[in-house]
């Protein structure tokens, strides 16, 4: 496949409105615009503090989605990485409940929603 664009940002993102945040790394987010065939998109690689609470991840992820909108606008974005999640409670996948509001156990998956 032919790329047409490929451009490529690194960039941290800091709310200092946070409570302590100087004690809150930003996440690393590696983005690049990838041109395709059905138009450009946006592939994200996110790496978030390791030593964090779910609140704090999902800080994390609000920085990286406002970041992420504001670069990218409405083209399609695919993000994926190391959100450093600690285990999730044990889940019977047979009832689905985790894929149906996993924001209960990881509040961070809600802001990417």
């Amino acid at each position: 496949m032919a790329r047409d664009k490929i451009s490529l940002d690194l960039f941290w993102l800091k709310d200092e409105s946070l409570l302590d945040s100087d004690n809150l790394p930003e996440p690393d987010v590696i983005a690049a615009e990838i041109g395709t065939p059905g138009g450009p998109i946006w592939a994200v690689s996110a790496h978030f503090e390791s030593e964090s609470t779910p609140a704090l991840r999902a800080a994390q992820a609000e920085l990286t989605v406002t970041g992420l909108k504001a670069l990218t606008g409405d083209l399609p974005v695919i993000v994926g990485g190391d959100f450093n999640l600690k285990a999730l409670p044990p889940v019977d996948l047979a009832d689905m409940a985790i894929l149906e509001t996993p924001g209960a156990s990881e509040p961070m998956f809600d802001v990417f929603a």
